[in-house]
């Protein structure tokens, strides 16, 4: 009895995806997808609050290094006020003032904030030279709600925010802060609590999400930190 060939097999066809399998994994897509957009865009709007207080952070440590470097003193003058004003920062150096008011930005700093630096008025004063700014009322700002508020501190705690304040950096390193008065420091001693400038997203008067803080010490090295409500 001759033996039994087997004839060869070809080669497996391979199976493929059915319809069925091909929209279930689409729908799972599109689910996970849906479910990442909200978090997506809070990490955004946060991202936008980070920037913003960086921003601030720099601008108060430029004020710092600026006063060291030139030999003169600096001003930030600050306001915030809820949706209507949400930061705005301007940074002055004090100068001499040449026989009649003349020299523009060539004159020489001042190494203090007291007298004979006279930062009354700000605008046109021949004693202030802008150096610097940051206004926080941008697009972004607007749409996201992104307001700023700035909380003293004593050694009792935090205090209510403030509208409007003012911190002096001389060449020295000290710091000094006012919130009443207008930009005068004389008689007043440099600071020894800290400044929290707080930067967050709010809906109506409570904050949302992470708030974005700028710490300044007494010794004018600013920071961010975050924390939440």
């Amino acid at each position: 009895m001759s033996a039994r060939v087997r004839a060869p097999r070809g080669p497996r066809r391979a199976r493929g995806f059915s319809l069925i399998e091909l929209m279930v994994v689409i729908i799972i897509i599109g689910v996970v997808a849906a479910l990442a957009v909200p978090t997506m865009a809070a990490a955004r709007i946060d991202r936008n609050a980070y920037d913003d207080a960086g921003s601030i952070m720099q601008l108060l440590r430029s004020a710092r290094t600026h006063a060291v470097a030139r030999g003169g003193a600096v001003l930030v003058a600050m306001t915030f006020n809820g949706m209507a004003d949400r930061g705005t920062f301007q940074m002055f150096e004090a100068v001499g003032v040449n026989p009649g008011n003349q020299g523009g930005l060539a004159r020489a700093p001042i190494g203090t904030c007291k007298a004979p630096v006279n930062w009354v008025p700000l605008a046109g004063n021949p004693q202030a030279v802008l150096v610097d700014g940051l206004n926080l009322n941008g697009t972004v700002e607007n749409d996201f709600n992104i307001q700023t508020q700035l909380v003293p501190y004593t050694a009792g705690g935090a205090q209510a925010a403030v509208t409007q304040a003012y911190i002096c950096f001389t060449p020295l390193g000290r710091t000094y802060y006012s919130d009443t008065g207008g930009p005068v420091f004389d008689g007043l001693q440099p600071m020894v609590t800290p400044l929290e400038f707080r930067v967050q997203r709010m809906n109506g008067n409570a904050p949302v999400g992470t708030i974005r803080s700028v710490l300044l010490p007494p010794h004018g090295m600013a920071r961010v930190f975050a924390h939440v409500p």
